[in-house]
């Protein structure tokens, strides 16, 4: 089994840096990632185990907060809100 170079929390911390730092970029226009009513957001993941391992990670921590089940993703669409987690074709 291949140890991955960079630890998964420290891939999971990344992805919420990335998100915080959304989030400020967009303070003046406020955004919902997941609302009640409102489509799921979309979450892809690169090809990578551990980019995978993140991916659900993240996918399980917003399902815990939102209480709706979220997912990864196998592709992008052009859905309204599409979080990528690690190197895709995005």
């Amino acid at each position: 089994m291949l140890k991955p170079k960079v630890p998964v929390s420290r891939a999971v911390f990344s992805i919420i840096a990335v998100l915080n730092c959304a989030a400020v970029a967009v303070a003046e226009n406020r955004f919902s990632l997941v609302a009640p009513g409102a489509p799921l957001p979309r979450v892809v993941a690169g090809s990578h185990a551990m980019e995978q391992d993140a991916a659900a990670d993240l996918c399980r921590y917003l399902s815990r907060i939102s209480g709706r089940d979220i997912t990864v993703s196998d592709k992008s669409s052009s859905g309204k809100i599409t979080i990528h987690v690690g190197r895709d074709r995005f």
